[in-house]
């Protein structure tokens, strides 16, 4: 792009549109370091938002619970490369901590103890890690996440994603070993600990920003099963989409064990706050408290951060480059 053709919009002379027509988007290349804008580390990012988790039910007298809480996030960047992660919750109102405990003795509670977490951390530490991020060869992305992945399990998870600029079908698989938390979201450690991972096939649809994604593996509750997830992106930012979730353990006869369905919508935390960011809101419309195709809830991951700097990604928010 031209530096003219910024001059001219703003003598209101031309549009992002037109600037758009004589830009030419490339894949990145070249060494990052030789470049003038590099970002001193260490740098700190910092924010707080509101955090929605709702529990929709099936059965009588448990159609709808939920808790709002407000969360304080804050990441220090050691280098381009490696980062260390905090996030804590604070519980303002809701009822979640209701949600009944499972006696089914025949299946690992993964999740089904979520009344508990509700009810014993009340003020917790959500997430502390440590993330080391690379790309080690062309089109190939890894991640390596360790310490308290999320607020029920802890451990140590890797992921690589192979991601041909400007593809339409992308390649990832990871790999987590994982203890289950205490209830109260601390330090203190419960003894079940399993390993969990998946192959995933990611394929974009450019004309309708549709994202279609299939994995296969293996879930918290040591099932086996495939998760199948539909999305769309709009020039906001803002992501809205459905998935569903078939294993081994959701063939029992149980109505708690059918498939884990979902609808979600997640929104950048640039909503919420006064600069940049990219973490995001997650809203979330799905029966709480299921142990089948359970997965690890990472803050990170490699096919949603390698989103932004594709084409069509670039392409969709276009009209915001002014802004």
């Amino acid at each position: 792009m031209l530096r003219k053709d910024f001059e001219k919009n703003a003598n209101y002379n031309s549009s992002p549109e037109e600037i758009f027509a004589r830009t030419i988007i490339v894949k990145p290349e070249g060494n990052l370091k030789n470049t003038l804008n590099i970002p001193r580390f260490p740098n700190f990012e910092y924010g707080v938002f509101p955090d929605i988790e709702g529990h929709f039910g099936s059965v009588k007298n448990d159609h709808f619970k939920g808790d709002l809480n407000l969360k304080l996030f804050g990441r220090a960047n050691l280098s381009d490369s490696l980062q260390i992660y905090a996030e804590v919750q604070q519980h303002l109102i809701g009822n979640l901590d209701l949600l009944p405990v499972s006696n089914n003795i025949n299946v690992n509670h993964v999740r089904s103890n979520i009344g508990l977490y509700a009810a014993q951390g009340t003020t917790s530490l959500r997430r502390l890690n440590i993330e080391y991020l690379k790309n080690p060869l062309d089109n190939f992305y890894t991640r390596l996440t360790v310490g308290h992945l999320e607020r029920m399990y802890s451990g140590i998870s890797g992921e690589v994603l192979y991601r041909p600029y400007g593809n339409s079908i992308s390649l990832g698989a990871e790999i987590n070993y994982v203890k289950q938390r205490g209830y109260e979201q601390l330090f203190n450690m419960r003894n079940y600990k399993t390993v969990t991972g998946h192959a995933t096939v990611n394929y974009v649809n450019k004309n309708y920003d549709i994202t279609s994604r299939i994995s296969f593996g293996r879930y918290l509750a040591k099932d086996w099963g495939t998760t199948i997830d539909i999305s769309r992106q709009f020039a906001s930012g803002i992501i809205i989409g459905a998935s569903a979730t078939f294993t081994s353990l959701t063939k029992n006869i149980s109505e708690r064990y059918s498939p884990d369905k979902q609808i979600y919508m997640t929104v950048p935390f640039d909503f919420f706050w006064f600069k940049q960011s990219r973490n995001k809101g997650n809203f979330k419309f799905k029966q709480l408290g299921k142990n089948g195709g359970q997965k690890i809830m990472h803050n990170t991951n490699l096919f949603d951060l390698m989103t932004a700097g594709q084409p069509e990604s670039l392409k969709n928010s276009w009209n915001a480059i002014l802004n």
